[in-house]
């Protein structure tokens, strides 16, 4: 993990062993397109990557997974791994936004 561990996710709900050997293809798929490419911060990301496995899946029958959509789904829908994850992923937000409004 570049940025380190999970601090959020969403649970994928497979109803059988034949979706779940699916989904294990496509996100190997993901990976072999997604090793070939430069890593992007702005355009072509881990983002992207994850839209690519789920739009090769049809998640919720749609192909229209992008980085946008997706980051949208994680910030209403997403889990957080525990209340640590919660503090890793906004405390420095907090802290720029507290020096923010003390300047």
């Amino acid at each position: 993990m570049a940025f380190g561990e999970v601090t959020r996710y969403i649970p994928i709900k497979l109803d059988s062993s034949s979706e779940a050997t699916k989904w294990d293809e496509d996100v190997k798929r993901a990976n072999c397109e997604y090793n070939k490419r430069m890593h992007n911060l702005i355009c072509d990301n881990c983002h992207s990557h994850v839209a690519f496995a789920l739009n090769d899946f049809k998640l919720g029958g749609t192909q229209r997974w992008n980085m946008v959509v997706l980051a949208v789904w994680m910030f209403f829908a997403g889990r957080f791994v525990s209340i640590g994850g919660f503090v890793k992923q906004f405390l420095p937000f907090g802290i720029l936004v507290g020096l923010l409004m003390l300047l």
